[in-house]
Protein backbone atom coordinates (compact mmCIF):
# COMPACT_ATOMS: atom_id res chain seq x y z
CA UNK A 1 0.00 0.00 0.00
CA UNK A 2 1.28 3.43 -0.89
CA UNK A 3 -0.21 6.56 0.88
CA UNK A 4 0.83 10.05 0.69
CA UNK A 5 -0.83 12.74 2.17
CA UNK A 6 -1.64 16.29 1.05
CA UNK A 7 -1.52 19.96 2.43
CA UNK A 8 -1.51 21.49 -0.66
CA UNK A 9 -3.47 24.73 -2.08
CA UNK A 10 -3.46 26.80 -5.15
CA UNK A 11 -5.86 28.92 -6.60
CA UNK A 12 -6.35 28.01 -10.35
CA UNK A 13 -9.11 30.19 -11.16
CA UNK A 14 -12.26 32.28 -9.65
CA UNK A 15 -13.94 29.94 -7.57
CA UNK A 16 -11.53 26.73 -7.06
CA UNK A 17 -8.86 25.95 -5.35
CA UNK A 18 -6.50 22.67 -6.04
CA UNK A 19 -5.56 21.10 -3.02
CA UNK A 20 -3.85 18.20 -4.10
CA UNK A 21 -1.74 17.68 -6.61
CA UNK A 22 0.76 14.18 -7.42
CA UNK A 23 2.33 12.63 -10.21
CA UNK A 24 0.77 9.40 -9.96
CA UNK A 25 2.40 6.30 -10.82
CA UNK A 26 3.64 3.74 -13.43
CA UNK A 27 3.39 -0.29 -13.11
CA UNK A 28 4.16 -2.77 -15.31
CA UNK A 29 4.19 -6.56 -15.89
CA UNK A 30 2.73 -6.61 -12.04
CA UNK A 31 1.30 -10.26 -12.11
CA UNK A 32 -1.35 -9.39 -9.59
CA UNK A 33 -2.99 -6.41 -7.99
CA UNK A 34 -1.01 -3.50 -7.10
CA UNK A 35 -0.95 -1.07 -4.31
CA UNK A 36 -3.76 0.16 -3.71
CA UNK A 37 -1.57 3.78 -3.99
CA UNK A 38 -4.09 6.05 -2.05
CA UNK A 39 -3.58 10.05 -1.51
CA UNK A 40 -5.11 12.38 0.64
CA UNK A 41 -6.25 15.53 1.94
CA UNK A 42 -7.68 17.60 4.55
CA UNK A 43 -10.96 18.91 3.01
CA UNK A 44 -12.15 20.72 5.86
CA UNK A 45 -12.53 24.08 4.33
CA UNK A 46 -14.33 22.66 1.00
CA UNK A 47 -18.06 22.54 0.65
CA UNK A 48 -17.47 20.80 -2.39
CA UNK A 49 -14.59 18.68 -4.10
CA UNK A 50 -13.98 17.91 -7.78
CA UNK A 51 -11.78 14.49 -8.23
CA UNK A 52 -9.19 13.61 -11.77
CA UNK A 53 -6.49 12.64 -13.32
CA UNK A 54 -5.15 10.67 -16.37
CA UNK A 55 -4.38 7.71 -17.20
CA UNK A 56 -2.92 5.91 -20.11
CA UNK A 57 -2.21 2.40 -20.94
CA UNK A 58 0.93 0.84 -23.09
CA UNK A 59 -1.64 -1.25 -25.37
CA UNK A 60 -4.53 -0.94 -26.93
CA UNK A 61 -7.34 -2.97 -25.69
CA UNK A 62 -9.35 -4.19 -29.00
CA UNK A 63 -7.41 -7.67 -31.01
CA UNK A 64 -5.82 -10.36 -30.01
CA UNK A 65 -1.71 -9.39 -27.88
CA UNK A 66 -3.26 -6.45 -26.52
CA UNK A 67 -4.49 -5.47 -23.09
CA UNK A 68 -7.19 -8.12 -22.09
CA UNK A 69 -10.56 -6.77 -20.27
CA UNK A 70 -12.52 -8.99 -17.92
CA UNK A 71 -14.76 -10.42 -20.21
CA UNK A 72 -12.88 -10.00 -24.03
CA UNK A 73 -13.66 -12.48 -26.28
CA UNK A 74 -11.01 -13.68 -28.62
CA UNK A 75 -10.85 -13.73 -32.07
CA UNK A 76 -11.56 -17.05 -32.53
CA UNK A 77 -14.45 -16.39 -30.68
CA UNK A 78 -13.32 -18.02 -27.29
CA UNK A 79 -13.03 -15.77 -23.57
CA UNK A 80 -9.80 -14.46 -23.44
CA UNK A 81 -9.25 -14.92 -19.64
CA UNK A 82 -10.36 -18.66 -19.42
CA UNK A 83 -7.64 -19.80 -17.46
CA UNK A 84 -9.02 -21.98 -14.90
CA UNK A 85 -12.66 -23.21 -15.84
CA UNK A 86 -14.01 -20.05 -14.62
CA UNK A 87 -14.99 -17.02 -16.38
CA UNK A 88 -13.70 -13.60 -15.07
CA UNK A 89 -16.64 -11.42 -12.87
CA UNK A 90 -15.11 -8.21 -13.40
CA UNK A 91 -15.04 -7.70 -9.98
CA UNK A 92 -11.45 -5.34 -9.02
CA UNK A 93 -12.30 -6.22 -4.99
CA UNK A 94 -11.50 -9.86 -6.00
CA UNK A 95 -9.08 -9.57 -8.69
CA UNK A 96 -7.36 -12.62 -9.18
CA UNK A 97 -10.68 -14.51 -8.75
CA UNK A 98 -11.39 -17.02 -11.22
CA UNK A 99 -9.37 -16.76 -14.75
CA UNK A 100 -8.51 -13.29 -13.56
CA UNK A 101 -5.76 -14.30 -12.48
CA UNK A 102 -3.13 -14.30 -15.07
CA UNK A 103 -4.94 -12.55 -17.48
CA UNK A 104 -7.64 -9.82 -16.47
CA UNK A 105 -6.19 -6.44 -17.17
CA UNK A 106 -7.21 -2.92 -15.13
CA UNK A 107 -7.08 0.31 -13.36
CA UNK A 108 -9.30 0.65 -10.67
CA UNK A 109 -9.53 4.05 -9.24
CA UNK A 110 -12.07 5.10 -5.84
CA UNK A 111 -13.28 8.40 -4.64
CA UNK A 112 -13.92 8.48 -0.73
CA UNK A 113 -14.83 11.47 1.71
CA UNK A 114 -14.33 10.52 5.17
CA UNK A 115 -13.71 6.99 4.56
CA UNK A 116 -17.31 6.64 2.36
CA UNK A 117 -16.90 5.51 -1.38
CA UNK A 118 -18.69 8.69 -3.30
CA UNK A 119 -17.52 7.04 -6.87
CA UNK A 120 -14.96 4.79 -8.55
CA UNK A 121 -13.66 4.01 -12.16
CA UNK A 122 -12.75 0.98 -13.75
CA UNK A 123 -11.09 0.58 -16.86
CA UNK A 124 -10.64 -2.90 -17.93
CA UNK A 125 -13.86 -3.82 -17.47
CA UNK A 126 -16.61 -5.15 -19.38
CA UNK A 127 -16.60 -3.77 -23.21
CA UNK A 128 -13.46 -1.45 -22.85
CA UNK A 129 -12.50 0.08 -26.00
CA UNK A 130 -9.17 1.21 -27.78
CA UNK A 131 -11.03 5.06 -26.88
CA UNK A 132 -9.99 3.54 -23.51
CA UNK A 133 -6.51 3.80 -23.92
CA UNK A 134 -5.51 7.13 -22.75
CA UNK A 135 -8.11 9.73 -20.73
CA UNK A 136 -8.90 11.90 -18.32
CA UNK A 137 -11.42 10.47 -15.22
CA UNK A 138 -13.40 13.54 -13.63
CA UNK A 139 -15.67 12.65 -10.34
CA UNK A 140 -17.57 15.82 -9.04
CA UNK A 141 -17.84 18.48 -8.01
CA UNK A 142 -19.38 16.39 -5.03
CA UNK A 143 -20.87 17.99 -2.06
CA UNK A 144 -18.98 17.44 1.04
CA UNK A 145 -21.73 17.32 3.47
CA UNK A 146 -19.36 18.47 6.74
CA UNK A 147 -16.32 15.74 5.59
CA UNK A 148 -13.03 16.69 6.46
CA UNK A 149 -10.90 14.69 4.60
CA UNK A 150 -10.96 13.43 0.59
CA UNK A 151 -8.82 10.63 -0.69
CA UNK A 152 -8.04 8.85 -4.16
CA UNK A 153 -7.04 4.74 -4.60
CA UNK A 154 -5.71 3.44 -7.62
CA UNK A 155 -4.90 -0.30 -8.27
CA UNK A 156 -3.95 -1.66 -11.51
CA UNK A 157 -2.72 -5.01 -12.86
CA UNK A 158 -0.97 -6.08 -15.88
CA UNK A 159 0.75 -9.73 -16.96
CA UNK A 160 3.08 -9.36 -19.49
CA UNK A 161 6.38 -7.65 -19.82
CA UNK A 162 4.91 -4.84 -22.86
CA UNK A 163 1.93 -4.14 -20.16
CA UNK A 164 2.14 -0.94 -18.44
CA UNK A 165 -0.85 0.76 -16.81
CA UNK A 166 -0.50 4.48 -15.66
CA UNK A 167 -2.21 7.33 -13.56
CA UNK A 168 -0.85 10.75 -13.42
CA UNK A 169 -2.09 14.64 -12.62
CA UNK A 170 -3.61 13.29 -9.80
CA UNK A 171 -5.84 16.22 -8.51
CA UNK A 172 -8.44 17.44 -5.87
CA UNK A 173 -10.25 20.23 -6.48
CA UNK A 174 -11.90 22.33 -3.72
CA UNK A 175 -14.50 24.91 -3.85
CA UNK A 176 -13.74 26.80 -0.04
CA UNK A 177 -17.63 28.01 1.61
CA UNK A 178 -17.49 26.47 4.59
CA UNK A 179 -18.63 29.31 6.74
CA UNK A 180 -17.61 30.72 10.36
CA UNK A 181 -19.13 32.84 12.65
CA UNK A 182 -18.00 35.51 14.81
CA UNK A 183 -20.60 37.24 17.47
CA UNK A 184 -20.07 39.56 20.24
CA UNK A 185 -21.11 37.69 22.77
CA UNK A 186 -21.86 37.27 25.46
CA UNK A 187 -23.85 40.64 25.23
CA UNK A 188 -25.98 42.30 28.14
CA UNK A 189 -30.18 42.69 28.26
CA UNK A 190 -31.18 44.45 24.85
CA UNK A 191 -27.97 44.97 23.45
CA UNK A 192 -27.71 44.20 19.46
CA UNK A 193 -26.06 40.71 18.64
CA UNK A 194 -23.75 41.48 15.88
CA UNK A 195 -23.49 38.90 13.77
CA UNK A 196 -20.31 38.26 11.05
CA UNK A 197 -19.82 35.76 8.76
CA UNK A 198 -16.77 34.43 6.73
CA UNK A 199 -16.00 31.41 4.74
CA UNK A 200 -12.24 30.18 4.05
CA UNK A 201 -12.94 31.75 0.62
CA UNK A 202 -15.42 34.09 0.85
CA UNK A 203 -14.98 34.40 -2.77
CA UNK A 204 -16.23 30.84 -3.50
CA UNK A 205 -19.71 31.45 -1.62
CA UNK A 206 -22.97 32.68 -3.64
CA UNK A 207 -24.87 33.14 -0.97
CA UNK A 208 -25.41 33.33 2.83
CA UNK A 209 -28.16 32.61 4.85
CA UNK A 210 -28.93 33.49 8.65
CA UNK A 211 -31.27 31.62 10.40
CA UNK A 212 -32.02 31.57 14.56
CA UNK A 213 -34.11 29.48 16.78
CA UNK A 214 -35.44 31.89 19.18
CA UNK A 215 -37.44 35.49 19.02
CA UNK A 216 -34.29 37.61 17.91
CA UNK A 217 -35.01 39.37 14.96
CA UNK A 218 -32.07 38.82 12.28
CA UNK A 219 -31.83 42.53 10.50
CA UNK A 220 -30.81 41.20 7.27
CA UNK A 221 -30.68 37.14 6.86
CA UNK A 222 -28.62 37.05 3.74
CA UNK A 223 -25.97 39.40 4.47
CA UNK A 224 -22.45 38.41 5.63
CA UNK A 225 -22.57 40.63 8.08
CA UNK A 226 -25.73 41.79 9.69
CA UNK A 227 -26.94 41.60 13.56
CA UNK A 228 -29.94 41.00 15.82
CA UNK A 229 -31.96 42.46 17.79
CA UNK A 230 -34.09 40.70 20.92
CA UNK A 231 -31.52 37.67 21.27
CA UNK A 232 -32.54 35.83 24.19
CA UNK A 233 -29.83 33.44 25.65
CA UNK A 234 -29.15 30.17 24.37
CA UNK A 235 -30.44 31.16 21.20
CA UNK A 236 -28.90 29.09 18.35
CA UNK A 237 -27.95 31.25 15.13
CA UNK A 238 -26.77 29.51 12.38
CA UNK A 239 -25.05 30.57 8.95
CA UNK A 240 -25.76 28.79 5.99
CA UNK A 241 -22.98 29.36 2.69
CA UNK A 242 -24.14 28.15 -0.82
CA UNK A 243 -21.46 27.99 -3.12
CA UNK A 244 -21.59 27.44 -6.88
CA UNK A 245 -22.49 24.00 -7.26
CA UNK A 246 -24.88 24.02 -5.21
CA UNK A 247 -23.78 22.97 -1.91
CA UNK A 248 -24.25 24.12 1.13
CA UNK A 249 -22.43 24.51 4.64
CA UNK A 250 -23.25 25.38 8.33
CA UNK A 251 -21.92 27.05 11.14
CA UNK A 252 -23.98 27.16 14.10
CA UNK A 253 -23.29 29.13 17.71
CA UNK A 254 -24.90 29.17 21.11
CA UNK A 255 -24.89 33.32 22.53
CA UNK A 256 -24.90 34.12 25.86
CA UNK A 257 -27.27 36.91 26.94
CA UNK A 258 -26.63 37.84 30.41
CA UNK A 259 -29.51 39.66 31.67
CA UNK A 260 -28.91 43.87 32.15
CA UNK A 261 -28.86 45.01 35.88
CA UNK A 262 -32.17 45.92 37.47
CA UNK A 263 -32.33 49.45 38.65
CA UNK A 264 -34.91 50.91 40.73
CA UNK A 265 -35.93 54.46 39.43
CA UNK A 266 -37.21 57.76 41.37
CA UNK A 267 -34.55 57.63 43.51
CA UNK A 268 -33.73 61.18 45.32
CA UNK A 269 -31.21 62.57 47.78
CA UNK A 270 -31.93 65.33 50.00
CA UNK A 271 -29.45 67.71 51.88
CA UNK A 272 -30.04 70.97 53.29
CA UNK A 273 -28.67 74.28 52.05
CA UNK A 274 -25.43 75.84 53.42
CA UNK A 275 -25.67 78.69 52.02
CA UNK A 276 -26.10 79.80 48.56
CA UNK A 277 -28.18 76.93 47.26
CA UNK A 278 -26.20 73.96 47.58
CA UNK A 279 -25.10 71.50 49.36
CA UNK A 280 -23.02 68.73 50.13
CA UNK A 281 -24.07 65.03 49.17
CA UNK A 282 -22.80 61.34 49.70
CA UNK A 283 -23.70 59.78 46.77
CA UNK A 284 -22.77 56.20 47.66
CA UNK A 285 -25.52 56.62 50.09
CA UNK A 286 -28.12 55.84 47.63
CA UNK A 287 -26.27 52.55 46.37
CA UNK A 288 -28.57 50.27 47.88
CA UNK A 289 -31.99 52.13 46.94
CA UNK A 290 -31.26 52.51 43.21
CA UNK A 291 -29.40 49.34 42.90
CA UNK A 292 -31.46 46.97 44.94
CA UNK A 293 -28.50 45.54 46.59
CA UNK A 294 -27.62 44.18 43.95
CA UNK A 295 -24.51 44.74 42.13
CA UNK A 296 -21.80 47.39 42.42
CA UNK A 297 -22.56 51.27 41.63
CA UNK A 298 -20.43 54.19 40.00
CA UNK A 299 -21.61 57.67 39.90
CA UNK A 300 -21.50 59.95 36.74
CA UNK A 301 -22.44 63.17 35.73
CA UNK A 302 -23.70 62.20 32.47
CA UNK A 303 -26.09 60.32 30.95
CA UNK A 304 -23.31 58.29 28.95
CA UNK A 305 -21.51 57.59 31.86
CA UNK A 306 -17.98 58.67 31.02
CA UNK A 307 -17.56 62.08 33.57
CA UNK A 308 -17.48 60.86 36.73
CA UNK A 309 -19.04 62.97 39.60
CA UNK A 310 -15.93 63.13 42.07
CA UNK A 311 -15.89 62.73 45.18
CA UNK A 312 -18.68 60.38 45.41
CA UNK A 313 -19.02 60.69 49.02
CA UNK A 314 -19.09 64.36 49.57
CA UNK A 315 -20.23 65.73 46.12
CA UNK A 316 -21.36 69.56 46.05
CA UNK A 317 -24.50 70.64 44.08
CA UNK A 318 -27.31 72.73 43.57
CA UNK A 319 -31.02 71.63 43.80
CA UNK A 320 -32.46 70.08 41.02
CA UNK A 321 -29.33 68.44 40.24
CA UNK A 322 -29.55 64.70 38.04
CA UNK A 323 -26.99 62.89 38.48
CA UNK A 324 -26.79 58.99 37.58
CA UNK A 325 -25.62 55.67 39.03
CA UNK A 326 -24.11 52.96 36.65
CA UNK A 327 -25.13 49.57 38.29
CA UNK A 328 -23.09 46.71 36.88
CA UNK A 329 -24.40 42.99 37.31
CA UNK A 330 -22.33 40.01 36.02
CA UNK A 331 -20.65 42.17 33.65
CA UNK A 332 -23.70 44.36 32.35
CA UNK A 333 -24.61 48.03 33.21
CA UNK A 334 -27.33 50.13 33.41
CA UNK A 335 -27.57 54.19 34.15
CA UNK A 336 -30.44 54.97 36.25
CA UNK A 337 -30.78 59.35 37.15
CA UNK A 338 -30.97 60.08 40.35
CA UNK A 339 -32.10 63.84 41.27
CA UNK A 340 -30.56 66.00 43.98
CA UNK A 341 -32.79 67.96 46.06
CA UNK A 342 -31.12 71.28 48.20
CA UNK A 343 -34.01 71.77 50.83
CA UNK A 344 -33.95 75.44 52.32
CA UNK A 345 -33.22 75.65 55.85
CA UNK A 346 -35.78 77.18 57.63
CA UNK A 347 -34.58 79.96 60.77
CA UNK A 348 -36.42 81.52 63.52
CA UNK A 349 -34.58 84.79 64.43
CA UNK A 350 -36.60 86.12 67.98
CA UNK A 351 -35.75 89.62 67.60
CA UNK A 352 -33.81 91.62 70.48
CA UNK A 353 -34.04 91.76 73.75
CA UNK A 354 -36.46 93.83 75.68
CA UNK A 355 -37.62 95.55 78.35
CA UNK A 356 -40.90 96.22 80.20
CA UNK A 357 -42.78 97.56 83.25
CA UNK A 358 -45.38 95.57 84.88
CA UNK A 359 -47.91 94.37 82.71
CA UNK A 360 -47.44 96.35 79.55
CA UNK A 361 -48.32 94.96 76.33
CA UNK A 362 -44.86 93.71 74.81
CA UNK A 363 -44.80 93.95 71.07
CA UNK A 364 -43.08 90.83 69.43
CA UNK A 365 -41.46 91.23 66.14
CA UNK A 366 -39.73 87.94 64.96
CA UNK A 367 -38.98 87.06 61.27
CA UNK A 368 -38.96 84.01 59.26
CA UNK A 369 -36.82 82.16 56.72
CA UNK A 370 -38.42 81.79 54.64
CA UNK A 371 -41.51 83.97 55.83
CA UNK A 372 -44.45 82.34 56.22
CA UNK A 373 -42.75 79.61 58.15
CA UNK A 374 -45.11 78.48 60.92
CA UNK A 375 -44.23 79.07 64.55
CA UNK A 376 -44.99 78.73 67.86
CA UNK A 377 -44.41 81.31 70.75
CA UNK A 378 -43.73 79.69 74.25
CA UNK A 379 -43.18 81.21 77.86
CA UNK A 380 -42.30 78.98 81.14
CA UNK A 381 -44.27 81.82 82.64
CA UNK A 382 -47.66 82.89 83.25
CA UNK A 383 -48.25 85.95 80.45
CA UNK A 384 -50.54 85.71 77.38
CA UNK A 385 -49.46 85.84 73.72
CA UNK A 386 -51.90 88.11 71.84
CA UNK A 387 -51.42 85.25 68.59
CA UNK A 388 -48.83 82.02 69.59
CA UNK A 389 -48.23 81.68 66.45
CA UNK A 390 -47.69 84.71 64.73
CA UNK A 391 -44.18 85.79 64.22
CA UNK A 392 -45.40 89.40 65.02
CA UNK A 393 -48.12 89.69 68.16
CA UNK A 394 -48.10 90.86 71.48
CA UNK A 395 -47.00 89.49 75.02
CA UNK A 396 -48.53 90.73 78.78
CA UNK A 397 -46.46 89.80 81.40
CA UNK A 398 -48.38 87.79 84.24
CA UNK A 399 -48.18 88.45 87.97
CA UNK A 400 -45.47 86.05 88.18
CA UNK A 401 -42.99 87.09 85.11
CA UNK A 402 -43.61 90.87 87.34
CA UNK A 403 -42.33 89.33 90.84
CA UNK A 404 -39.51 87.37 88.96
CA UNK A 405 -38.51 90.58 87.37
CA UNK A 406 -37.66 89.14 83.66
CA UNK A 407 -39.35 86.06 81.35
CA UNK A 408 -37.48 83.85 78.70
CA UNK A 409 -39.56 83.62 75.65
CA UNK A 410 -38.91 81.17 72.89
CA UNK A 411 -39.82 81.38 69.11
CA UNK A 412 -39.97 77.55 67.54
CA UNK A 413 -39.95 76.74 63.81
CA UNK A 414 -42.37 74.35 63.33
CA UNK A 415 -42.97 73.74 59.34
CA UNK A 416 -42.43 70.62 58.02
CA UNK A 417 -38.99 69.24 56.24
CA UNK A 418 -35.90 68.30 56.94
CA UNK A 419 -34.09 71.22 57.24
CA UNK A 420 -35.75 72.98 60.17
CA UNK A 421 -33.19 75.03 62.71
CA UNK A 422 -33.28 75.68 66.01
CA UNK A 423 -35.75 77.67 68.39
CA UNK A 424 -34.68 81.36 69.43
CA UNK A 425 -35.12 82.93 72.29
CA UNK A 426 -35.46 86.64 73.58
CA UNK A 427 -35.94 88.12 77.17
CA UNK A 428 -37.83 90.61 78.73
CA UNK A 429 -36.78 92.35 82.18
CA UNK A 430 -39.59 93.91 83.58
CA UNK A 431 -39.80 96.54 86.04
CA UNK A 432 -42.04 98.15 88.67
CA UNK A 433 -44.69 99.89 87.04
CA UNK A 434 -44.86 103.81 87.56
CA UNK A 435 -46.75 105.16 90.80
CA UNK A 436 -48.03 108.76 91.53
CA UNK A 437 -47.89 110.33 94.83
CA UNK A 438 -50.41 113.07 94.95
CA UNK A 439 -48.52 114.29 98.45
CA UNK A 440 -50.71 115.63 101.37
CA UNK A 441 -52.52 115.19 103.37
CA UNK A 442 -54.57 117.61 101.92
CA UNK A 443 -57.78 119.38 104.13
Amino acid sequence: MFIILFSFFSNIGFGQTTILTAPGASYNDSDGPTGPDIYSVDISCCSSVSFSFDYAFSLPWEGDGNMEYCDEISSSGQPSCFTTGSLCACDPSTPLAGSCNGCWDFLWAQFFLDGSNVGSELIGDSGTTNAEQVGTITSGPLCTNGATNASMEFVTQTWASEETASFFNIAIICWQAVPSVVTNDPICGSENLTLDGSACDNGDVVSWQWTNTGTGVINNPAGQNTFATGAQNGEMYTLTTTDINGCSDTETVSVVVNPGPTTVPGVTLTECDEGGGSATFDLTSANAAVSGGVGTVAWFTDLAGTIPAVPATSFSATNGTIVYAQVTFAGCSALEPVTLIVDPLITVNAGPDQSSCGNATVSLAATTTPVGTPILWTTPGDGTFGNPNSPITGYVPGLGDIAAGFVVLTITPTGGGSCVGPPDQLTITIGDPPTADAGGPYT
